[in-house]
């Protein structure tokens, strides 16, 4: 017997896994992700499905443990039952009447749910009395930490160590949830066998034929090719990977993925602080200097130039530290 409660389905996977792109999919089989979401942007032009409210409760929880949302570390046990955390969890109740009470079946998308999932999973399932679905994206780790490299200057090996802390805590916050893992890769070569069952079996959307014009390969930031392994943790990330599209049993990859997860605990490099890689001659300090010269010899032509699309656009980069978007609305602003 189906249950009668409302759904709802959180996406989560690492960034630059495919999240946009699946959610869009679903979006247009008739998956409501609520009305308040993010714009589109240059690294995601198709949108985000993002509600940015969502997005700074999550932001808040691991500040809250002295992480942000690229921090490569561990956070505690039953961390989210901390006092702490109860004025987050009043927030979120209130995001969540205000955003999706009159909806039936819903989807919620953001990474950062690999990290802070059972805050979610507790509040939604005994506040809301939710059914909680789970889908879990993951993408060739190759392919997600060279795009992550590229639009947030990480360096190769904190990009590798990223992919990895987020598939490693996904996969293992949300075993006891309903969940399917679903392969960006494998979408990409065949959406009828990947992606329409989820939609049959798993979602029950009403139209099953799927929109796959939302997917365009040239959106693929990044493709690499598969034997070009490089670095301890790409390899790791590789194999769990490899683990999670295999055929074995559910019991089997978690012993295998338990494993992975207990060599990294042990492993005294994994959580060492990495740094953003910025080249030599990035034009932090030239553009800061001509922005101040910008306002001082045309304060009025500044003004106008320095709308809230610009501001708002600038703030969210510092923030999630895009460098490259910070240099191309900088440039915008001083009209080069």
């Amino acid at each position: 017997m189906k249950s009668s409660k409302r759904k709802c389905i959180l996406i989560l996977g690492p960034h630059r896994s495919g999240t946009s792109a699946i959610s869009g999919c679903l979006q247009k089989c008739g998956l409501s992700f609520g009305g308040n979401l993010l714009s589109p942007s240059f690294d995601n032009p198709k949108g985000f499905f993002e509600n940015p409210d969502i997005i700074a409760i999550n932001d808040a929880l691991l500040e809250s443990e002295g992480f942000n949302w690229h921090s490569v570390a561990p956070l505690r046990d039953e961390w989210w039952k901390d006092n702490k955390v109860k004025k987050w969890k009043k927030k979120a109740i209130v995001i969540i009447d205000s955003h999706y009470s009159d909806l039936k079946k819903f989807a919620i998308k953001d990474p950062r749910f690999s990290l802070t999932l059972p805050f979610w999973n507790d509040l939604l399932q005994n506040k809301f009395d939710l059914e909680l679905l789970v889908i879990l994206i993951i993408r060739n780790p190759m392919e997600a930490s060279a795009s992550l490299q590229k639009r947030n200057l990480f360096c190769i090996n904190k990009a590798d160590k990223l992919t990895v802390h987020y598939i490693l805590n996904a996969e293992r916050l949300s075993r006891n949830i309903n969940r399917r893992i679903i392969s960006f890769n494998d979408v990409i070569d065949d959406p009828n066998r990947h992606l329409i069952p989820i939609i049959q079996d798993f979602l029950n959307v009403a139209k099953l034929k799927i929109r796959l014009d939302f997917i365009d390969n040239q959106l693929l930031n990044s493709t690499i090719e598969k034997d070009n392994l490089q670095g301890k943790y790409q390899l790791i990330a590789t194999d769990i990977y490899n683990v999670l599209t295999s055929d074995d049993e559910k019991k089997q990859k978690e012993l295998l993925l338990d494993q992975i997860f207990e060599d990294i605990k042990n492993d005294t490099s994994f959580y060492k602080s990495t740094k953003i890689y910025l080249p030599k001659n990035y034009p932090y300090f030239f553009l800061t200097k001509k922005l101040f010269l910008a306002f001082a010899n045309r304060p009025l032509k500044f003004i106008q130039n320095f709308n809230m699309t610009n501001f708002r656009t600038l703030f969210r980069a510092i923030k999630e530290e895009k460098p490259s978007t910070i240099i191309n609305n900088l440039k915008k602003l001083l009209n080069q």
